[in-house]
């Protein structure tokens, strides 16, 4: 989903984390589920250069299925961006003492809720389970190259008619294109 009176779709694809990663519905790596990778190229109606945006879920139990998947993504990135901005998010089920959290940044990319709020807090949690609760882990990001600055980011707590719409708090993330 994207504003269509903002930006112009130039090209998108999908997929499956998986060692046949374009055959779908794959699934190797010891996943418990099948598991995809969601792309976008987008340019702003403006005039500003495209960016890439990547949306991911990885597996919630296999971290040997995690790290391969994050290696797979990382390289789609390398191949399919040649150096553009980029961005990407999702559901990652590791909490940033991880390795699969230390890869991506080592890739280079920059976790923009931590940029913001630089100490571990108790309302970082992203994953409640549909309980109340406060925590200091986040399993959901958004990560960012350089050609971004980060103005502002949260994790959104409100509910919806006395219940969260989800077992996941949304984070959101201002960011704007600095360095096209």
């Amino acid at each position: 989903i994207f504003r269509k009176d903002k930006f112009l779709l130039l090209d998108s694809g999908v997929f499956w984390l998986s060692d046949t990663p374009e055959i779908p519905g794959s699934n190797t790596w010891g996943a418990a589920c099948n598991r995809i990778a969601t792309w976008t190229r987008l340019a702003e109606i403006s005039g500003k250069p495209d960016f890439f945006v990547f949306n991911i879920h990885l597996d919630h139990v296999s971290q040997f299925a995690r790290e391969n998947s994050i290696n797979l993504i990382l390289s789609r990135i390398n191949d399919l961006t040649s150096g553009s901005p980029v961005i990407l998010m999702g559901d990652f089920n590791v909490r940033e003492d991880n390795a699969v959290y230390q890869m991506i940044r080592d890739y280079g990319l920059k976790d923009t809720y931590r940029v913001i709020h630089t100490e571990a807090d108790s309302l970082d949690l992203t994953f409640h389970g549909w309980r109340d609760e406060t925590g200091l882990s986040r399993i959901d990001f958004i990560f960012v190259s350089s050609h971004f600055r980060t103005v502002k980011s949260e994790v959104i707590r409100r509910k919806a008619g006395g219940q969260y719409p989800s077992d996941h708090l949304p984070v959101v993330s201002t960011i704007e294109l600095v360095n096209p």
